[in-house]
């Protein structure tokens, strides 16, 4: 599971649709199903009923449940982002000539 694939979820969630997802996200929509399936094949859990003839997408229970996880997720990874950014290598150093 990586972040993309949280992203992903949570577009899922927000749009309740893959197109308008996919487009958010600037993907196609076989790659996002396909991104969803994989996520759902890792968790071994379905996050959405798909019905044929319905775009909307509907929660499962397992989905509901997961989106608490998926916001966590995505606060934890902006957390360590922050951190990265304050103790990388970046530095900056100030040169002076004599006078």
């Amino acid at each position: 599971m990586t972040q993309q694939d949280i992203n992903i979820f949570l577009a899922l969630v927000e749009k309740r649709n893959l197109s308008k997802a996919a487009s958010a996200l600037y993907m196609s929509q076989s790659t996002l199903s396909h991104r969803l399936n994989m996520l759902e094949k890792e968790l071994n859990a379905t996050l959405f009923t798909r019905q044929k003839g319905h775009r909307t997408l509907e929660l499962t229970p397992f989905g509901h449940d997961f989106i608490h996880i998926a916001e966590r997720w995505t606060a934890l990874w902006a957390e360590t982002q922050e951190l990265h950014t304050m103790h990388g290598s970046r530095s900056f150093y100030v040169a002076l000539s004599p006078a």
